[in-house]
């Protein structure tokens, strides 16, 4: 299952203005398109992750479940298998790869959704900045977005989480042997306390204090840092990793724009309610399970978060926040996925 595909985007026009030179799109695909070609779901990776960190929930049985649905997902750039620094030829190569924002990821999913013969996405899901990239197919691409379910993510970054990316990337930054990208070995002093500092917002006070780290096979907090952290990042290519933090950083998905999309789903709600569908709740779409650590960001993001619905089909999956237990953003079912 660790295999992928490549989709070829040609000379691809970003935001900001450059245009990223035979670029490329990595995804993959199980399960298959119905007759009717309505049962679609795309996932979108996340920071530092790839297609392969979702395939523990692409099973059968599970919410992504490959015999009921044809799931393709999708990578993004700078990730390794996407147009990425650490792959793309002079002068576009290292550090000197163009700016990525997360509006252009999901453009070039759009692209490939479209090459598929797809004109509706029964969902679109992820986790952490996959979440960013599910709220900017709803503003995107309302009338092709059925429903989105977005965990451990935020419609735009907030001032606490840009604080946080640039705490790390300065960490790895400091590193001498970093060279301002123009490394010829890895900076790997930097890659380790980069991880170091991951290590401590990534999981929460309280999931520390318990000695969770334990039930992973640490015997020790050390022990934990140097062979799950380390290991997991040095395992990246720097400017990769400085790459997406960038897109991550700069993320806001124009929530002004999201009244179209929360519109067709009202209607698709009293649709539902008139079919004596009396489980159709809201006029919203589906939001994340878990959250931050701390209550005030709960509420904060409720703001930008509308209130679950039902997902019909997907219904029976869907999970409601759990604000009882505050673990950390990497303790959201993905903490195993890094090991």
């Amino acid at each position: 299952m660790g295999d992928h595909r490549i989709f070829s985007l040609g000379d691809f026009r970003l935001e900001g203005g450059m245009v990223l030179r035979n670029a490329r799109l990595a995804y993959q695909i199980y399960g298959r398109l119905n007759q009717a070609r309505d049962n679609a779901i795309l996932l979108c990776s996340w920071y530092s992750g790839t297609h392969t960190g979702y395939e523990f929930l692409i099973q059968e049985g599970k919410c992504f479940d490959p015999a009921k649905y044809c799931v393709i997902a999708v990578n993004l750039f700078a990730n390794g298998l996407s147009s990425s620094p650490s792959d793309t030829p002079a002068p576009m190569n290292g550090p000197h790869f163009p700016a990525v924002g997360v509006r252009d990821n999901v453009r070039a999913q759009h692209e490939l959704v479209q090459s598929l013969g797809i004109t509706t996405l029964r969902l679109v899901s992820g986790y952490s900045m996959g979440a960013q990239q599910c709220f900017q197919w709803a503003v995107s691409y309302p009338d092709m977005v059925q429903r989105i379910a977005p965990w451990c993510g935020a419609a735009r970054t907030t001032p606490h989480t840009h604080v946080f990316t640039e705490g790390f990337t300065s960490a790895l930054k400091a590193d001498a042997a970093w060279n301002r990208g123009a490394y010829p070995h890895a900076p790997e002093t930097g890659i380790r306390a980069m991880a170091r500092v991951y290590a401590g917002w990534g999981l929460s006070q309280a999931w520390y204090r318990e000695h969770l780290y334990t039930r992973l096979g640490h015997p020790s907090v050390e022990d934990f840092l140097v062979a799950f952290w380390e290991h997991f990042f040095l395992q990246c290519d720097a400017n990769n990793l400085l790459s997406q933090a960038r897109t991550w950083q700069t993320h806001d998905a124009q929530c002004r724009r999201f009244a179209r999309f929360r519109r067709r789903l009202a209607k698709g709600a009293r649709h539902r309610l008139g079919q004596g569908h009396a489980h159709a709740r809201s006029d919203r779409p589906v939001f994340s399970a878990r959250r931050q650590p701390r209550r005030s960001r709960l509420f904060a993001e409720r703001r930008l978060s509308p209130d679950p619905v039902d997902l019909g089909p997907l219904g029976r999956h869907r999970h409601e926040p759990r604000r009882q237990r505050f673990s950390g953003h990497r303790d959201s079912g993905m903490l195993s996925v890094v090991a």
